[in-house]
C-alpha cells in the first residue's frame, strides 16, 4: 500500500513539473512590438532557414520590378544636409507579383531591397544588411536615400519573406548622378 501511495505521489509530482515547464515556455514567447515607422533595416532578423530545405517560392513568369523614379541616367539635384548629402527619392514598382512584408514565405510575393554600388545577389541567397544593401521589409514602395554628390548604380532586388533574392528575373538597375545645389 505504501509503495502504491509513493507511485501516485511521484506521478503527481511529475505532472506538476511538466505543467510548470509548459507554462514557463508559454510565457517566454517573443512578441513583436515594432513601431510602424521603424527603419526597414530592422527586418534583418528574418533569415532563410539554416538547413536550406525550404525552396524559394514560385513566381509568375511575367512578374517584374522596376524604378518609377528616378529614371535611368537622371541627374538628381538637391540642397545638401549638414553631412553634405543630398536627399534622393526612390519610387519602386512591381507587376504580377504581390508586395508583402518580410516574415512569411508565400508564393508569388516578396518585398524590395536596394543595392547601392555593389554586386547583384544570386538567386536564393539572402540579401545582406549593411550600408550598401537596404531592406524594405515592410513592403514599402518609396524611399529617400541620403547620398553624397557623385555617380551611383542603384539596383532593386525583390526578395521573398526571408529576404532571399529572386535573382535577375525580379531585379532592375539604374545609374544616377547626384549633385548638390547652392543654398
Amino acid at each position: 500500500m505504501m509503495k502504491r501511495k509513493l507511485n501516485t505521489l511521484s506521478l503527481i509530482a511529475i505532472f506538476a513539473n511538466l505543467a510548470i515547464v509548459a507554462l514557463a515556455a508559454g510565457c517566454t514567447s517573443k512578441e513583436s512590438k515594432k513601431d510602424e515607422a521603424a527603419p526597414a533595416e530592422e527586418h534583418a532578423e528574418h533569415h532563410a532557414p539554416e538547413d536550406g530545405l525550404v525552396p524559394l517560392p514560385k513566381v509568375a513568369p511575367d512578374a517584374r520590378v522596376f524604378f518609377r523614379a528616378p529614371e535611368d541616367g537622371a541627374t538628381v539635384r538637391g540642397i545638401p544636409n549638414e553631412e553634405g548629402k543630398v536627399a534622393v527619392k526612390i519610387e519602386m514598382g512591381a507587376e504580377n507579383i504581390a508586395l508583402e512584408p518580410a516574415g512569411e514565405i508565400k508564393e508569388n510575393s516578396g518585398h524590395h531591397h536596394l543595392i547601392i554600388n555593389s554586386d547583384p545577389i544570386e538567386v536564393g541567397v539572402p540579401v545582406p544588411t549593411d550600408e550598401k544593401h537596404i531592406h524594405y521589409g515592410k513592403a514599402q514602395t518609396e524611399a529617400t536615400l541620403e547620398l553624397e554628390p557623385g555617380e551611383y548604380e542603384i539596383q532593386m532586388q525583390f526578395g521573398d519573406g526571408a529576404h532571399r533574392s529572386y535573382g535577375p528575373q525580379l531585379a532592375a538597375k539604374i545609374k544616377i548622378f547626384v549633385e548638390a545645389d547652392e543654398e
